[in-house]
């Protein structure tokens, strides 16, 4: 995934101008901004979990659950919003590989392919009556499943489903909007 993905708002050098007696980001005056930045950041972080249903992917939820966040930081001479879509198992950024798709040649770890092949319930359900040696049999099947879908993505690769720029993307107006209206809140307070 791309490690930044940048918003600039034009036109603010006569506002900065403005806003030079204050030295300090953490006064009181930038507090629609800091305002506007916690909206655009959660907006970004709702878009993206609503992509990710839209386009599909989702089996444990946890990618949406706590793969995706945002957090703002304020400094003395930074206001800094992130948005962060990232779960790692095994080593494998999987909101890499919902986002970009893998390419032919990347062998995934079976481990997690097993557990979305059983939430799936792709090989069926064994009831309590069918007793130990069916299940052990259902985790075979689910085993051998994964591996050939394991095998599967090392042969073809699997295609891309962006949720989190086509998130960014669907926000850049309104986030434009919310910095719009902040510097009007502190333009009126000065």
């Amino acid at each position: 995934m791309a490690d930044e993905i940048k918003i600039e708002i034009r036109g603010l050098e006569e506002f900065t101008r403005l806003l030079n007696e204050f030295k300090n980001l953490e006064e009181a005056v930038y507090f629609p901004l800091r305002e506007a930045m916690s909206q655009a950041v959660q907006l970004i972080e709702a878009r993206a979990k609503e992509n990710l249903t839209k386009n599909e992917s989702v089996a444990s939820g946890a990618l949406r659950a706590t793969g995706v966040g945002s957090d703002i930081t304020v400094t003395p001479t930074a206001l800094t919003g992130i948005v962060y879509a990232d779960i790692r198992r095994n080593g494998v950024n999987y909101a890499e590989a919902v986002e970009f798709g893998t390419r032919k040649g990347y062998m995934p770890p079976l481990e997690p392919l097993i557990e979305w092949v059983r939430l799936k319930g792709l090989t069926g359900v064994v009831t309590l009556s069918q007793g130990r040696k069916k299940r052990v049999q259902q985790q075979a099947a689910i085993e051998a499943l994964a591996r050939q879908v394991q095998w599967s993505i090392y042969y073809h690769g699997t295609r891309a489903r962006p949720f989190f720029e086509p998130a960014v993307e669907a926000s850049r107006a309104d986030i434009l909007k919310l910095f719009e209206e902040a510097v009007a809140q502190m333009i009126a307070r000065l």
